[in-house]
């Protein structure tokens, strides 16, 4: 079908599709095909990585075969069906007694490929389908093709409904040599071999159609014509035009011989269809983001895969538990929603016990299984609900990408429009919560019948209030899953607080389970190898009853009892174990004080752990400890001096053993449990290091962390120095895989130099609530950290430039406390560079409050509202390019941040680039108090913008009174005029400021002064029709005759718009009714008729008054000068009437009046085009059904020869075309 065949292009990753590539007339056409032996879903696979290869394709055609549904529509083997929709009939709801209640929705194509078959249509009453020839064509380029057309050796059979296939037993056979042929139905034969197209239903699903019986149900119901497996799949990803070759009847009498003349008849189709559509419907397509990669985030399963694999066989029990049973029951959704809630005590091992059910779980290849894990100790969105809904959605559409339609839904339009926009600006946009809520609930209800688990664990890791939030959500999804007969089983863990509860679901208290405890007896049966004496049983079983249910106390005091028994004496092992305290942060406590060797290492390795501002890596952590404890052994890393293993060893030794480097694929060091951090974080260092639990211990670990990340940054700086400086002219593009190759070798040479130089700041922030950083930023090498910085950042317009001062950098992370410390070593706030160009701009722009305040400030006694409430933060910042702060903040009105910005030197006199000073902005907004505080901070008021436009005149053009007098007391210009000779009286008038135009009048403005067309305050009234402002003028003595005669006449201005009003003043002021304009056009309205004025005057255009008044639509005026003798046939420009004039613009109204007073329905302009043909030219339906209805002549041709028809055939207008062939 190809006119011509294109060489392949790179696909993108993870595409496995292969591709077709050519073109069409004038489409390129990528063509990819199903995998061999795969059908059904699997298209939507195939749609998905063609959006991934190809993001701005913009029509999609699902072109093969399918089954015919004979009934109503005389369907015959080797037609072709073109779905108005599609529509999947497996979809449903189950209810009592065997009842299904569908639930698929139709799905349609787009409007663009619904009008091109539209079009096509048309094009087939008329004229035969070109599908015969397109097939001639591809066999004369193809002559072994011969067997994908019709030939009279294929029979099309069509069996009573009633009779199945005969097959034969010993040779199975495709054919139906054995079946009885007197079953077949008795049908006439066509007149014409051509094949025939059907348009209407096509039903799609899961599985072939072969139940006759069902096949018949359904065409009755649904008016279906077509029966296929991929269609539903596809437009859930993708929306498109389904095109399907009937091969068969959707019966078990399949006929494979026909599979192949049915998918060319398919395409041959397709490619008459390609043939009308315009080039352009396709230029300009939106680029497609693909939203599961935009979903995902770095850790999103980092909790998951940390967690130690369960011991030997324990946790199996849970599977045989019978309130698991009931959750994994269908028939008891009824009574637990789906829910499933495992509760335990800190360190019972409930991560555990998840892990083990998710991935029972996914041994079901029926069940789709998706999970989170909530990790406090873990990076924000591994704590939050916002990174679950997030990573939920991710898992739900990498594993079913058909559910890639949710992204399509209006409500969520706009929300997307803007983060894709925000993310192809190298911006952080965020996911709403909300969003991500209706987009997974979206989801569940596109499932159908395939089950869905959910598992999430640790709900006890994220805030309280988020937890109230996700529960009462994922109740309501359980209730609704359950209302629509949908699978969907939800598992949670927790500790027993926060304490929520749901009102339906099934609960195990980990603790109480008989499954639970011989978990813990077997792992202390098998670790603990201290023998099998009476006293060895006897220390066993204390050790099970003391744990209380606590696994992670019996892992820690096996280790323990271990250590004790190396040197045989069990004895000792039974007094250590009655020693040990039974609760577990006393535990911790415990084996904190019994080893005091290397405390500093412990209390390094806490204060990293604890105050990072993201979990360390494996070596990062090590090279950070250095920093600390030992920086003269500072160098390169060296892979084969310093393993993983020694680091390994180093982070437990340095924690004592509370800490672990996880099992994830980027490994990186945490505490053992959460319960550790909890241990940590509830001041209980006071009663081990008392030093260290006064009440700044944060800022106080802060400023140690910040000198490792200074001594480190140091280090590498001043190693290569002089290499820094010089490469800071050649660095590579951030999104480039040069820049992305030399972070790799940075990062491996220094594994520690990107988290301490893009954290250094963020730890010396924190720090400076109780340690000056003076000194700090006083010696820190800016030039130096922008040039790391902008190495390790991967998106160019988050680089600094050279400008970029330190206070641009601060306001722009938002570190309020290192601000007010910089300001004391250099107080201008308004330093310009950098990406936002001031750092007050750099604050606003990020969402930064605290930033704002520091640069600004604020005295205590200030109210906050006064100052903040009012500003625009984070996305919905905007300013000029040009503006400085105090412009903008003058144009705001925020004469408080005004004020702060004069205190602090800024530049009153600052204009942007149209020469506007802070002082235009303000008068422009109408910000009487910033401009009078701005006038007694000596603002020139006399300075005009670059089009000489001065405050008074803006003044004026708002009319606002009170700002003028201020001005005026002040000495401004009264008859300052910009570059259009507009004055402030001339704009007031015109823009209808009466109060204004009082005012200049009476401190002594020109009335008759005239702008450079000539018009005067007057005109100006009058062209706007501010009547109150013309009797004003008139009354204050204006010339009604001045000008005299042009288009700026007040008479004819008004005369023109037919101002009746102001017509009356001006005539009553004695204007001269017969006064011309340019162009020879005389008043035309009532008011001038009543005074004699010629009825039929031309303008020097040919235009006459009713042409005139019937092209504008105004039917007063048109059904007035009908009453007065209007020549309802006149001849304008082009040999237009008023009746083609009105049909072509669209006035129904002036069209029905015309008609009425008996214009010429037929009559043509100088192309020859009637009134009918201006309508259907100018789409416009209801005029052409009008002059329909009034008899117009269908037939009539123009000078070319073409009718109405052919010009809406020709323009693709579906509607008109019925309309016309009715």
């Amino acid at each position: 079908m190809l006119d011509e065949t294109h060489q392949g292009l790179p696909r993108a990753d993870e595409d496995t599709n292969t591709y077709t590539l050519g073109r069409i007339t004038a489409h390129n056409v990528a063509i990819a095909c199903l995998p061999s032996g795969y059908y059904g879903n699997n298209a939507a696979a195939v749609a998905t990585n063609m959006r991934r290869t190809f993001p701005c394709m913009r029509l999609c055609l699902m072109v093969g075969i399918g089954g015919g549904a004979p009934g109503k529509a005389d369907i015959r083997l080797g037609d072709v069906v073109v779905s108005e929709g599609v529509l999947q009939y497996d979809l449903g709801k189950a209810l009592s007694e065997g009842r299904f209640t569908r639930t698929g929705i139709m799905n349609r194509p787009p409007q663009e490929l619904l009008t091109a078959v539209a079009n096509l249509r048309a094009r087939h009453r008329i004229e035969a389908s070109r599908i015969p020839s397109i097939l001639s064509e591809m066999l004369e380029r193809h002559p072994t093709m011969a067997q994908f057309v019709h030939r009279n050796s294929l029979q099309d059979r069509l069996f009573d409904s009633t009779y199945d296939h005969v097959q034969s037993k010993d040779v199975p056979t495709d054919d139906c040599e054995l079946c009885d042929i007197s079953r077949l139905e008795e049908r006439s034969p066509r007149d014409n071999p051509n094949p025939k197209i059907h348009y209407g239903t096509i039903a799609s699903a899961n599985q072939v159609m072969k139940q006759v019986k069902t096949r018949d149900e359904l065409a009755h119901e649904l008016d279906v014509l077509c029966f296929e497996m991929e269609g539903s799949g596809v437009m859930d990803s993708f929306a498109g035009l389904v095109i399907r070759g009937i091969c068969d009847y959707s019966d078990s009498h399949k006929n494979k011989q026909w599979q192949e003349v049915a998918a060319t008849v398919a395409a041959a189709y397709a490619k008459e269809l390609l043939l009308v559509i315009p080039a352009d419907v396709c230029t300009a397509a939106p680029v497609v983001a693909i939203p599961p990669v935009d979903l995902e985030f770095e850790q999103i399963h980092a909790r998951r895969s940390s967690i130690k694999p369960k011991y030997s066989t324990t946790c199996r029990w849970l599977l045989a538990h019978p309130d698991y049973l009931d959750w994994q029951d269908p028939k008891q959704a009824v009574k637990h929603h789906g829910f499933l809630w495992i509760r335990g005590g800190p360190g019972t091992g409930k991560s555990t016990i998840m892990n083990f059910a998710y991935k029972e779980a996914t041994t079901h290849k029926d069940v789709v299984v998706i999970s989170f894990f909530f990790n406090a100790r873990g990076e924000r969105l591994e704590r939050s609900t916002h990174g679950m809904y997030r990573s939920l959605l991710s898992q739900l559409l990498n594993t079913l990408p058909n559910l890639l339609s949710i992204f399509d839904a209006p409500e969520h339009k706009e929300f997307l429009d803007d983060f894709y926009t925000a993310l192809l600006s190298h911006q952080n946009p965020m996911w709403q919560i909300v969003v991500l809520q209706d987009l997974l609930r979206s989801a569940l209800t596109k499932l159908g019948q395939t089950p869905l688990a959910i598992f999430v664990d640790a709900l006890d890791e994220c805030s309280s209030d988020q937890v109230e939030e996700l529960v009462e959500y994922f109740e309501a999804l359980g209730e609704e899953a359950e209302r629509n007969g949908l699978r969907l089983n939800i598992c949670f863990s927790s500790r027993y607080y926060p304490y929520i509860d749901i009102q339906y679901g099934l609960k195990i208290k980990l603790e109480a389970q008989d499954g639970h405890e011989e978990d813990i007896a077997m792992y202390i049966r098998n670790k603990l190898r201290i023998g099998a004496s009476k006293t060895a049983e006897e220390i066993k079983t204390g050790m099970q009853a003391k744990a209380k249910g606590i696994f992670m106390w019996v892992v820690l005091v096996v280790d323990i009892l271990k250590a004790e028994y190396q040197g045989g004496r069990i004895f000792e092992v039974r007094k250590r174990l009655a020693a040990l305290p039974a609760e577990l942060s006393d535990l911790f406590k415990e084996i904190l004080a019994r080893d005091q060797k290397n405390i500093g290492d412990l209390k390094l390795c806490i204060q990293w752990i604890l105050f990072a501002k993201r979990p360390l890596k494996l070596e990062e952590y090590y090279f950070a400890a250095v920093s600390a404890l030992s920086p003269d052994e500072l160098g390169e890393y060296d892979r084969t001096d310093i393993t993983s293993e020694d680091m390994g060893r180093f982070v437990i030794s340095s924690s004592k053993g509370l800490a672990e480097t996880t099992r994830s694929k980027v490994k990186t060091v945490q505490f053992i449990h959460e319960s550790v951090r909890e241990f940590f974080l509830k001041n209980t260092l006071h009663e081990l290091w008392p030093n260290l639990a006064a009440a700044d211990f944060e800022s106080v670990s802060n400023g140690q962390l910040q000198q490792c990340c200074f001594a480190y940054f140091n280090f590498c700086v001043g190693l290569r120095t002089e290499e820094c400086l010089s490469f800071a002219q050649k660095i590579p593009t951030a999104s480039s895989e040069e820049a992305k190759e030399l972070r790799s070798a940075v990062s491996g040479k220094f594994p520690f130099l990107e988290y301490a130089t893009r954290n250094l700041f963020y730890h010396a922030d924190i720090a400076a609530s109780s340690i000056p950083q003076h000194e700090f930023l006083r010696s820190c090498s800016l030039e130096a950290w922008s040039l790391l910085d902008n190495l390790f950042e991967m998106f160019k317009i988050r680089r600094h430039t050279p400008t970029t001062s330190l206070l641009h950098i601060l306001a722009e992370r938002n570190f309020a406390r290192l601000i007010k410390e910089a300001l004391h070593l250099d107080s201008r706030i308004d330093i310009k560079g950098g990406r936002h160009r001031y750092p007050l701009f750099a604050a606003l722009a990020n969402g930064n409050h605290d930033a704002v305040k520091a640069l600004l400030q604020t005295s205590a006694n200030l109210p906050e509202d006064d100052l903040f409430t009012r500003l625009d933060y984070g996305p919905n910042f905007r300013v000029e390019k040009d503006q400085t702060p105090l412009l903008w903040a003058a144009a705001r009105g925020d004469d408080v941040i005004v004020k702060l910005l004069l205190e602090k030197g800024s530049n009153i006199r600052a204009e942007d680039k149209r020469g506007r000073t802070p002082l235009s902005h303000a008068v422009e907004n109408g910000h009487y108090a910033t401009v009078r505080l701005l006038l007694q901070n000596g603002c020139d008021f006399r300075k005009h913008n670059n089009d000489w436009k001065s405050p008074l005149l803006y003044a004026a053009m708002n009319g606002n009174d009170a700002i003028m007098r201020l001005l005026l007391e002040n000495g401004a210009d009264i008859e300052a005029q910009d570059c259009n000779m507009e004055s402030p009286l001339r704009a007031a008038a015109s823009f209808g400021e009466e109060k204004a135009v009082r005012l200049l009048l009476e401190a002594g403005a020109d009335i008759e002064a005239k702008d450079n067309a000539g018009r005067t305050a007057l005109t100006c009234a009058t062209e706007r029709e501010r009547e109150a402002i013309v009797q004003l003028l008139l009354e204050k003595g204006a010339d009604v005759e001045s000008p005299a005669s042009g288009v700026h006449n007040p008479l004819i201005v008004a005369a023109t718009h037919a101002y009746e009003n102001v017509l009356r003043l001006l005539l009553k002021a004695g204007a001269n009714i017969e006064a011309k304009d340019h162009s020879g056009r005389k008043a035309t309205v009532r008011l001038l008729l009543s005074e004699g004025a010629d009825i039929e005057a031309q303008s020097n255009r040919g235009m006459t008054s009713l042409i005139y008044a019937a092209g504008c639509g105004n039917e007063a005026i048109v059904r007035l000068l009908l009453e007065k003798g209007a020549n309802v046939e006149a001849v304008g420009p082009e040999g237009n009437s008023p009746l083609t004039f009105a049909a072509s613009v669209g006035r129904e109204n002036v069209v029905r009046l015309l008609l009425e007073a008996g214009a010429d329905i037929n009559k043509k302009d100088s192309r020859g085009w009637p009134a009918l043909t201006h309508a259907v030219e100018s789409k416009h339906k209801a005029i052409v059904r009008l002059l329909l209805m009034k008899g117009a002549n269908i037939e009539a041709k123009d000078h070319i020869g073409s009718t109405p028809l052919g010009h809406a055939i020709q323009n693709g207008l579906e509607d008109i075309v019925l309309l016309l062939l009715m």
